[in-house]
């Protein structure tokens, strides 16, 4: 930094010495300018051309640009200008002061001196080196000094005279232009005094010697290109002193870096291998624990198919679910100690992903039963339905994060929303996300929750389900996604991750095909109070390319149903938006009209017995239900209407 200041001094120092000009004013042409030239002489006094004679300027009338100017010039700073110009007559006050430019070699010159008769100005003995310090003041005081003083008597006599022509100031003409060789005289001054008639002419004045030491610019120059060097001279002293002593700091640095970075390197040595070697230990121990449980699994099974008592029965099948409980966690962490080693390979095979959605909803629904949380699938009818991966570990990821919803949940509901973020010809970047209705998470734990050396009693997390979700965040990463946790305490969660999977050679265009085009003319009442729910069920209906009216509560449905502009081929309801009263609504128009009922349920045990009564040949549409299953229900629908008008015809 010290180093810059000092080169900044010395740039400084530099443009200070460049030379300035006072710009008396500007003129469109050569004859004007001299006019005004003139014009300006007329107002000087004796005290003006006393600075003149020290500083060295010129008064010039001169082109600049396109333009023409009169102008003094040149001074050797801008003080120097500043100080003269503070001496011009009143009416020049709007003179300004510029930046001095050699002019052209065509530009019009002015001299000091004029060769017309007019008072000398005084001579001074001091030198100029020692003048060009002196303030402009201080040279006028002198100047007056040596008016007044007695002339030396080897000089001529000059006749004194107090009439005004004594102090009229001499006068500055342009020099006229020649070709000729000058003369010897031409470089004398002759100035003479205006007398009486009476009085002798005075003698010749001789003229001044020539000035031998250097103006006050070129000392100015001289001095600040002195100091600038100097300025330059310590400015590279001082770097090279910084440079010296940055090196040997990073010299030292740089070697307890490398001594650190050895102590490092040997001690994440020495705790991958006791990594490495607790890992190997925990795989052996957990083999170790699999062939007992799988032999006491097999060993219940056996005994619950061949035991008649009810109480031994139930025995056996709290043993059997204990035992599949440990089975899972013994699984789960062989998972993980592999993904840790890279000893997990994953599998590549075709798979068709409602398959896998329903052995998920299958696996949890017992849970979701006893609890009363519905699960409901949010698919994009864009995607496709056969993929190239590993189903199981696809299964396990889908399995686990499924759990610790249901684990949270109490009531309400749980969303699988499956889509595609993006696809190419080869593969498929496939977004889920598991949003439900349960108690959350705070916000510090919800960056540990995948953190496997996170204190588990923090969170409203299973062991079991708490490994399960480290595991299938590892699997998720192999699989080249992410995931995760969005939550708000009291407000439920949602896990979002994705995964990268390959896509079938053959891809079909169009995923589920109807056999029957007359389905697509079909028209359909949706009454669930379940809005979401709702909404979904509409989706997957309008892929058939259906006409979907949605309803909310029965006495809706019940004027849509009455209301002859409105044609129903068959009714879709959730089972709980039906009381006794309307159970015997339903069945009267079911009858008339000879609609077909369809009504979805989450447990079979929750339908009302009046509804088994009253409608015998319904349809039951079981939660959750992939697009596969709702073709299958419109393609037995079908089938039975054709039956009917076989029948009738």
């Amino acid at each position: 930094m010290k180093t810059f200041f000092l080169l900044f001094l010395m740039l400084a120092s530099l443009y200070g010495t460049s030379e300035r000009k006072i710009i008396i004013g500007s003129f469109p042409s050569q004859q004007t300018a001299d006019r005004a030239l003139e014009k300006f002489e007329s107002q000087l006094d004796s005290e003006f051309y006393v600075i003149q004679d020290q500083y060295g300027f010129n008064i010039v009338a001169r082109p600049s640009g396109r333009t023409f100017i009169v102008a003094l010039e040149p001074f050797d700073s801008y003080q120097t200008a500043k100080e003269v110009k503070e001496f011009l007559p009143p009416a020049y006050a709007d003179a300004f002061i510029n930046k001095y430019t050699p002019p052209p070699s065509q530009a019009v010159k002015r001299e000091q001196f004029s060769d017309k008769t007019a008072v000398a100005p005084p001579v001074t003995t001091e030198p100029n080196a020692t003048r060009a310090q002196k303030p402009v003041a201080a040279l006028l005081q002198t100047a007056q000094t040596q008016e007044h003083a007695a002339p030396p008597s080897n000089s001529a006599p000059l006749t004194p005279s107090t009439s005004a022509e004594t102090a009229k100031p001499p006068t500055v003409i342009s020099e006229a232009p020649t070709t000729t060789a000058p003369s010897a005289a031409a470089n004398t001054t002759t100035v003479t005094v205006a007398s009486d008639a009476t009085e002798e002419p005075s003698a010749p004045i001789e003229p001044a010697p020539a000035k031998t030491t250097p103006d006050a610019s070129s000392a100015t120059v001289y001095n600040a290109l002195t100091v600038a060097a100097l300025l330059a001279a310590v400015a590279l002293l001082l770097a090279l002193i910084k440079f010296y002593r940055d090196n040997r700091l990073l010299k030292e640095k740089l070697h307890a870096s490398d001594t650190l970075y050895n102590g490092c390197c040997d001690e994440k040595n020495h705790l991958e291998e006791t990594l490495t070697s607790k890992d190997a230990f925990l795989e052996n121990l957990t083999l170790s624990l699999k062939k007992p449980i799988d032999s006491i699994l097999n060993s219940t099974q056996a005994l619950t198919e061949i035991s008649t008592n009810r109480k031994e029965h139930e025995l056996l099948e709290n043993i059997t679910a204990s035992s599949s409980k440990l089975d899972e966690v013994i699984n789960n962490i062989i998972d993980i100690t592999n993904l840790r080693s890279n000893a997990l390979d994953l599998e590549r095979v075709e798979f068709n992903i409602n398959t896998i959605l329903e052995t998920v909803a299958a696996s949890a629904n017992q849970m979701a039963l006893e609890k009363g949380v519905e699960i409901t699938f949010d698919i994009d009818t864009k995607m496709p339905i056969k993929y190239m991966g590993d189903p199981l570990r696809i299964n396990q990821i889908l399995t686990n994060i499924l759990n610790q919803s249901l684990n949270n949940t109490q009531r309400g509901e749980i969303i699988i929303s499956l889509k595609p973020r993006e696809v190419t010809d080869s593969t498929i970047d496939l977004e889920v996300t598991f949003r439900d209705t349960g108690i959350g998470f705070r916000q510090e734990e919800i960056d540990s929750v995948f953190n496997d050396f996170a204190d588990e009693h923090v969170f409203n997390i299973d062991s079991n389900i708490k490994i399960g979700l480290i595991m299938s965040k590892q699997l998720i990463n192999t699989m080249g996604g992410d995931i995760k946790l969005k939550s708000s305490y009291g407000h439920g969660s949602s896990f979002v991750f994705n995964l990268v999977l390959d896509l079938p050679e053959q891809v079909e265009q169009r995923k589920y095909r109807l056999p029957y085009k007359e389905i697509m003319k079909y028209s359909a009442l949706i009454v669930d109070n379940n809005v979401l729910a709702a909404r979904v069920l509409r989706q997957q209906l309008e892929y058939f390319h259906l006409k979907v009216k949605p309803s909310f509560s029965w006495e809706h449905a019940a004027k849509i149903i009455h209301d002859e502009f409105h044609h129903i081929d068959f009714l879709i309801l959730n089972s709980n938006v039906l009381g006794e009263t309307s159970i015997e609504e339903l069945s009267d128009i079911a009858e008339k009209q000879g609609l077909q009922i369809v009504f979805v349920v989450h447990d079979m045990r929750d339908i009302h017995y009046q509804i088994m009564e009253k409608f015998q040949h319904a349809h039951f549409l079981h939660k959750p239900f992939t697009q596969k299953k709702l073709l299958d229900l419109l393609i037995t629908i079908h089938e039975i209407n054709l039956e009917k008008e076989s029948y009738e015809g």
